[in-house]
């Protein structure tokens, strides 16, 4: 047992002992769990980061445990840290402390919710105030000390017009247990922070130490303080340990701290006069330092980089660096939070059009179009040879289909206004999505419940963290995709944690809703079919884009096996008790078995018997006929892809007719004049199975057969507000439709 959980276990064992406190008392003071305290006692985790002390230490304060008994806890972790030669072993520290606190990525979300985009008006709005003290010259003094000329000169900075350069600062040490010093340095951040806003004239260069052991605590601290930034790096500097602590600002001054003995330090600063900035020899020597330290311009890997776009729909180092890696990595597997669905799934023809309607110059279309097409051939080929698993929010994306996917106009309408195009984008992505489900087994996509706030990929050795600015919710996709703010790192240890977390996020999203399990895969790829039709009826979409995009859902989704389609939708028939149907002319199962080309054995015939046999004990049966389509029929003989002879076309007409004279309470027949055409017919059995097909290749492909009871509710109500209702002069009623059919049938 280490002396650290025997000096703890100690101190717990005496409070139970006394009746003063319990473990679970402990540990909610200290905002730990009760398990994870018995752990640390017990010696069964690794001593905690100093953050998770510092809350344990707080907490024993507050139950009255005496100073001395705390000091032995403190110095007790010290040993142990100072005597830890398995750097393995205090990453597991680390890890089980982000265990208790949240994981990394909750972390770096969080950041995202409290922070958000710094902005222009942000930074120009604060209110600084003045500050007479002396402005150079050397002093020992603490760490707060040393903080407080820090944030002095950051003030001067903000308070200064027409400024701008490079910010060098050194990744501070940890403040150990000095709530104060936590404070200095939260404002301090805040500080740097709010000059770092898109556009901004400073670039921020952090100068990190490089202790391994220390990696996932800097990185993700980095990552949840300043993504939201633009142009802010984090450097790693070999053997930076024993630098000095600098805060540099080019033009304007410095601070530096070097170490005396515990916890005091030699300072020297030096802050310009804010009316007139200056680059002093001292300083020109300090920054001269710090970049031979970064290394040469060209030979720079930063550990993680912010950005955010200075202009619509302009490509950042965040951005190239993203397109880089996608296509390095094509043929390994790539992890995607993110909540719509990924904008390489777009067209460029689409893309450019809609890119013109923005009004971006033909230059950044050209750059942007270029990236996108790296990106999109990096797909293809993980399509073909590498992996992928996505993660998407259920209801973002229900909330995309009302509000993006209604805009939706017919495809050669001669106008196409900003949104429709963006609709078209959208419609896209989606029936791409489809494709790639049925086809490649190797694309993995899961449909979360819970909201992420922020985008994730990873993909090779890089993590990539993006967020939606505030107020870009509203906008359409392409122009949010735009706004995006984007960091990355590529710290291996930092990368292992986040696959470890992906990992985790996967397996707690309902097996239901993954595309690794065949149920999983037929539920998903219903959700990308259903949801996105029952939008466009709630919103009344015309008809011909209605159909438009049912046919492209076929195309996309649709079971091409004709013969399986029909002896799916054969079985469901043979239970029906109500049926649904809306074609252009009359329907296939109505057609006598030897009319027609199939053969007697086709799943075709099978289903027309099904049907003929089926109607006695069928309760209702509804039937829509276009009279234009209908009439064409008689005169041309043209039924879906075949020519029928003259006396196939009497026949049909005959079966049909005798249908209805032989079923009159129970078949409804309604005549639409002037209807043109249905291209998709739809058939509802028992208002639960909904079934398109494409009326011209009707009988010689398959279609969609889904089983959604809203879906067909929704279809049949929107069949009566916008097609049978506007139809005021349509025939309904046997005696009508019988009359009609003797008078204007071709003899």
């Amino acid at each position: 047992m280490s002396e650290f959980a025997r000096v703890l276990g100690e101190i717990i064992e005496q409070g139970r002992q006394e009746r003063t406190f319990s473990v679970k008392e402990l540990a909610e003071r200290a905002g730990i769990t009760p398990s994870y305290l018995s752990n640390l006692k017990q010696a069964n985790r690794n001593p905690p980061a100093q953050k998770t002390l510092y809350k344990l230490t707080e907490g024993l304060r507050q139950l009255h445990v005496s100073e001395d008994a705390i000091q032995q806890v403190v110095e007790a972790y010290n040993r142990h840290h100072i005597s830890y030669q398995d750097e393995s072993k205090l990453l597991e520290s680390l890890i089980d402390e982000y265990k208790e606190e949240g994981t990394l990525f909750e972390r770096v979300r969080q950041g995202v919710q409290t922070k958000g985009l710094v902005t222009k008006r942000f930074a120009d709005d604060r209110d600084i105030s003045g500050c007479d003290c002396q402005t150079s010259g050397a002093v020992e003094g603490d760490r707060r000390a040393f903080f407080s000329r820090a944030i002095r000169l950051l003030e001067a900075v903000h308070d200064c017009d027409a400024l701008g350069g490079r910010i060098y600062i050194t990744c501070f040490h940890q403040d150990g247990m000095d709530e104060t010093l936590s404070r200095d340095r939260k404002t301090l951040r805040d500080l740097l922070r709010s000059l770092l806003w898109v556009g901004s004239p400073f670039q921020a260069f952090h100068l990190w130490g490089g202790d391994i052991t220390r990696s996932i605590t800097v990185i993700t601290d980095f990552l949840e303080q300043y993504i939201g930034t633009s142009r802010c790096f984090l450097y790693e500097i070999p053997q930076g340990e024993h630098l000095p602590e600098y805060l540099a600002v080019e033009g304007m001054g410095f601070v530096e701290a070097k170490p005396l003995s515990e916890g005091r330090y030699w300072i020297r600063y030096e802050i310009a006069d804010r009316d007139a900035p200056a680059q002093t020899d001292e300083l020109q020597a300090l920054i001269r330092y710090l970049e031979y330290l970064l290394g040469p311009l060209e030979q720079r890997k930063p550990l993680v980089e912010t950005h955010a776009p200075a202009r619509k729909f302009s490509i950042t180092p965040v951005t190239q660096k993203l397109v880089e890696t996608e296509a390095c990595s094509s043929k390994s597997e790539l992890l995607l939070i993110k909540s719509s669905l990924s904008a390489r799934l777009r067209s460029e023809d689409t893309l450019r059009e809609t890119l013109e309607a923005h009004s971006v110059p033909q230059e950044d279309i050209e750059d942007y179009t270029a990236h996108h097409l790296e990106r999109l051939a990096a797909y293809e080929q993980r399509l073909q040879s590498g992996k992928e698993r996505a993660i998407h929010e259920k209801a973002f994306l229900t909330k995309e289909f009302h509000e993006i996917l209604t805009h939706l106009v017919p495809q050669h309408a001669e106008q196409q206004t900003i949104l429709a195009l963006e609709a078209r984008l959208f419609r896209e992505q989606l029936l791409q999505i489809l494709q790639t489900l049925l086809r490649h087994p190797n694309i993995q996509l899961a449909l979360a419940d819970q909201e992420f706030l922020i985008r994730f990929s990873l993909s090779g050795d890089t993590a990539f963290f993006s967020f939606d600015p505030p107020g870009t919710l509203g906008e359409p996709p392409l122009k949010r995709d735009d706004l995006l703010v984007r960091a990355w790192t590529a710290h291996p240890d930092v990368v292992y944690q986040l696959r470890l977390e992906f990992d985790t996020i996967w397996k707690s999203i309902d097996a239901q809703w993954r595309s690794d399990t065949e149920q999983g895969r037929q539920e998903v790829i219903r959700f990308f079919m259903t949801e996105p039709i029952k939008a466009l009826l709630n919103a009344d979409i015309s008809e011909t884009a209605l159909w438009e995009f049912i046919g492209d859902l076929i195309d996309s989704a649709g079971t091409l096996d004709a013969e399986s389609f029909t002896r799916e939708l054969c079985l469901h028939e043979q239970a029906a008790d109500q049926l649904f149907i809306l074609s252009g002319t009359f329907p296939l199962i109505s057609m006598p078995i030897e009319v027609g080309p199939w053969d007697t054995r086709s799943s075709v015939r099978t289903r027309q018997l099904v049907f003929h046999a089926r109607i006695r004990e069928i309760e209702r049966v509804e039937i829509i006929l276009s009279q234009q389509r209908t009439e064409a029929y008689w005169t041309s003989g043209t039924y879906g892809t075949h020519s029928f002879s003259r006396e196939w076309i009497l026949r049909h007409k005959q079966a049909f007719e005798s249908l209805l004279l032989d079923f009159p309470e129970k078949i409804t027949t309604t005549v639409l004049p002037g209807k043109e055409d249905f291209p998709i017919e739809l058939e509802i059995i028992n208002r639960k199975y909904v079934v398109f097909q494409k009326a011209e290749t009707a009988g010689e492909k398959g279609g969609i057969i889904v089983h959604d009871g809203e879906l067909a509710d929704m279809l049949l109500a929107y069949i009566e507000r916008n097609i049978l209702s506007v139809c005021q002069s349509r025939l309904a009623g046997g005696t009508r439709v019988l009359d009609w059919l003797n008078t204007n049938a071709a003899d």
